[in-house]
């Protein structure tokens, strides 16, 4: 029963994709960006045993070389995938002139666009401008090395405890991050690497591995039926906004009671204090985006949302571009003497 009802998914997925190959290419008017063929990218994306980094080596690293931005069929759609911070930024910024596709209203049904929900990665213009003037002040400025000591302390003490065997450095990073992003966005400690695998720590790593898993975003009509761990995924989703929501109140009913903070104290706040203080100054019809036009003040499921969004956002990336830092002075001794005199 299990062989069949796997051939007939795969029968299925393989006269899908022969479908949106034949209507999903670009049309003529797509301005002589390079695209990557849906073909290949689902040929590299059902090889689950293949790392990130030979997908990107193999499939995607060709594309982006010139100019830098590639279309990439993903969530049903062609999107540009960009590989130039320089032009990031400005379609990121300036989302009146590129304006963005609401994948989350596009695809209700999908799982990964649910996790940044109603955030600024998916808002344009006056909309977008009133989430990033509440969101951008809890930014500006340098987060405090003590921040970090504690998560720190139990990395090294994972990596001594294990050196005499070869390690997973990724794994580690992954958990390191976990902590890392707990104590500074919300100050609430995870335990991933002291306690890995507890109840809070696979909640969220089965969350994010829903987000970024490559069949459900090349298919999302695969949402449709959910089986299986997918099940499981959505309600890890429904508890993380529990978790989050939870904590939002009992911390926001604290800041409300405190007077603005000093200098001092905002230098060592959480990411999520400050960003009550600026969401609580918004909700009085003081606060002005860049263009000097009144904020309409983000509801609690945005405020969520945006928090949300910074946990996804910071996580998988993180972890891998330290992995790939660890790998470059692994193959590079010259360069991490340096590092480390």
């Amino acid at each position: 029963m299990t062989l069949l009802i796997g051939s007939l998914s795969d029968c299925i997925s393989a006269i899908y994709t022969a479908t949106v190959f034949y209507w999903a290419l670009p049309s003529g008017h797509y301005g002589g960006v390079p695209y990557i063929p849906v073909h290949k990218s689902l040929r590299w994306m059902l090889q689950s045993t293949i790392d990130r980094y030979t997908i990107m080596q193999n499939l995607q690293k060709p594309y982006f070389e010139d100019p830098g931005v590639a279309k990439i069929w993903m969530f049903g759609v062609w999107k540009y995938s960009i590989n130039n911070a320089e032009f990031a930024r400005t379609f990121f910024t300036q989302s009146d002139i590129f304006e963005k596709v609401n994948v989350r209203k596009m695809i209700p049904h999908s799982l990964g666009p649910r996790v940044p929900g109603r955030s600024l990665v998916f808002e344009n213009g006056s909309a977008y401008r009133g989430h990033r003037a509440v969101v951008s002040p809890a930014f500006r400025h340098l987060w405090p090395a003590h921040l970090f000591k504690k998560p720190m302390d139990d990395m090294i003490h994972v990596f001594e405890t294990d050196c005499s065997k070869p390690v997973e450095v990724l794994h580690i990073f992954y958990r390191t991050t976990v902590d890392v992003l707990g104590h500074i966005v919300m100050g609430y400690d995870f335990e991933a690497l002291r306690n890995p695998g507890n109840k809070y720590t696979s909640m969220y790593d089965n969350l994010v591995a829903a987000v970024v898993h490559p069949i459900y975003n090349m298919l999302p009509w695969l949402d449709l039926f959910p089986v299986g761990n997918r099940t499981q995924q959505w309600k890890n989703l429904e508890r993380f906004n529990a978790f989050l929501e939870n904590t939002i109140e009992e911390r926001l009913a604290e800041v409300e009671k405190m007077a603005l903070l000093t200098s001092d104290e905002r230098n060592n706040a959480s990411l999520l204090t400050l960003l009550l203080e600026s969401y609580i100054q918004s909700t009085s019809g003081k606060m002005l985006d860049d263009r000097g036009k009144p904020v309409t003040p983000l509801t609690k499921e945005e405020l969520r949302d945006n928090i949300g969004l910074f946990y996804v956002a910071g996580y998988d990336t993180t972890a891998n571009a330290l992995s790939f830092a660890m790998m470059e002075l692994a193959r590079y001794p010259e360069i991490q003497k340096k590092a480390r005199d």
